[in-house]
C-alpha cells in the first residue's frame, strides 16, 4: 500500500531525506501527477516533524 503526496514540496522534502516513490497520473483531475510513497513507520515520522513545523511556522506568522 501507498501513501499518496499531491505537495510538490512535501514529495521534494521526502525525496531529499531518501524516501523513493513513484510517479502516477492524477484520477482527480486536480492536478497532472500524484507521488506515491511506499509506507513504513519511518515515512510516518517524517510527515509527523514536517506537518508540525508547517504548523509551527503558520503560527509565527500570524502573531
Amino acid at each position: 500500500m501507498d501513501y499518496v503526496v499531491t505537495s510538490e514540496r512535501l514529495k521534494q522534502y521526502l525525496f531529499l531525506l531518501g524516501f523513493t516513490y513513484r510517479q502516477a497520473p492524477d484520477r482527480s483531475g486536480r492536478q497532472k501527477y500524484v507521488w506515491l510513497f511506499p509506507k513504513n513507520d519511518m515515512l510516518f515520522d517524517a510527515l509527523t516533524f514536517f506537518t508540525r513545523n508547517k504548523q509551527r511556522m503558520i503560527q509565527l506568522k500570524k502573531g
